[in-house]
């Protein structure tokens, strides 16, 4: 509920009470594409969100209705249903399922946008959650804001809470997991866990890792470190500073430690995003308009793939995939907008 006029907040860097903050009063920080070449999106992103909200089993839908979720499903939405797999694809991890093994065959990204305000930032669901209609969003590719909307007519309406994390990021690699805000300490080489219930932060350093003079992992999105979470958990991926060869670490998001690194042996200045769906890496080329190149995490080798992202057209800020929802999530052009991903299964 957003009646109160005011917020309550912990100061991040102090231990003392609360300190009160008062309801964010900006503009709307997005509002819906009011091109008339394609409908507005609040009406299917609530239709979305009611349908997984209902626990019925759904009747048996009309040759319209099947046409409009094929539709649908190939578009793209800001909520969605999980792909649907065989079960013998699938392991389980701390009891959900999972695809064993999985490529991606074909991005489709929704003609349905949100224009934003600003060129760069990261807009986030929580990736381990089914069930949380909650959204946040950090404009720019630096700042000390963290906005949270309490669902997506809130975030369509720019009606957010503020959280400040205590301390600026950097770049637009963050994300939110397991209830904890990731990302990457601007002008340091420490990436910060700061928990969204008790505002506690947890440090974790990379070494022989960029993180300062403009050497960076992603200069379209001027990142040093992405954070990424696939079927298998949390990842950061991250340039060498003793080559320009792309790394990626493993991270153990319970003890925010490193599980390993694996170095990918791709030159950064090749790449301008990329995000991991099954274990694999996928990098985009230098104008983010092509998927060009894949790199296996678990077999360590390359893989053969090529298909199209979208036109090279303004700035790809943000590509980061959700596994809860099967879906890219994307800020570009100064708007965001999600792809729909279909699976070649292996």
């Amino acid at each position: 509920s957003f009646s109160s006029p005011y917020l309550l907040q912990h100061n991040p860097s102090s231990s003392s009470s609360p300190i009160i903050l008062p309801k964010s009063s900006s503009p709307p920080l997005l509002q819906p594409n009011p091109s008339p070449l394609s409908p507005p999106s609040l009406p299917d992103i609530k239709d979305s969100e009611n349908h997984l909200n209902r626990r019925k089993k759904p009747a048996a839908p009309s040759a319209d209705v099947e046409q409009r979720r094929t539709t649908s499903n190939s578009n793209g939405n800001f909520i969605d249903k999980p792909v649907r797999n065989g079960s013998s694809n699938h392991f389980k991890i701390n009891g959900e399922k999972h695809l064993k093994s999985c490529r991606v065959k074909t991005i489709a990204c929704s003609e349905k946008i949100s224009n934003m305000k600003a060129t760069f930032g990261a807009w986030m669901s929580d990736a381990s959650r089914q069930n949380d209609n909650r959204f946040w969003l950090a404009e720019h590719f630096s700042g000390r804001v963290l906005h949270e909307f309490q669902n997506v007519s809130a975030f369509l309406e720019g009606q957010s809470n503020t959280i400040d994390p205590g301390l600026y990021y950097q770049g637009c690699g963050h994300v939110i997991y397991k209830g904890s805000f990731y990302f990457h300490n601007g002008g340091t080489n420490r990436l910060i866990k700061f928990s969204l219930n008790s505002r506690k932060k947890s440090t974790m350093v990379i070494p022989h890792s960029k993180y300062n003079n403009l050497t960076y992992l992603f200069r379209n999105s001027k990142t040093y470190f992405k954070f990424a979470v696939d079927e298998n958990g949390l990842w950061v991926i991250f340039a060498s500073s003793l080559d320009d060869n792309t790394m990626v670490a493993e991270i153990n998001a319970n003890s925010f430690s490193v599980k390993s690194i694996i170095n990918t042996g791709y030159p950064t200045a090749k790449a301008g995003n990329a995000f991991i769906v099954c274990g694999v890496l996928y990098f985009t080329d230098d104008i983010d308009k092509k998927v060009t190149y894949t790199f296996d995490l678990k077999a360590k080798s390359s893989l053969d793939a090529s298909f199209d992202l979208r036109p090279a057209n303004g700035t790809l800020a943000m590509l980061s995939y959700y596994p809860n929802t099967k879906l890219l999530y994307m800020w570009n052009d100064k708007s965001v907008s999600t792809c729909k991903i279909k699976f070649k299964h292996i």
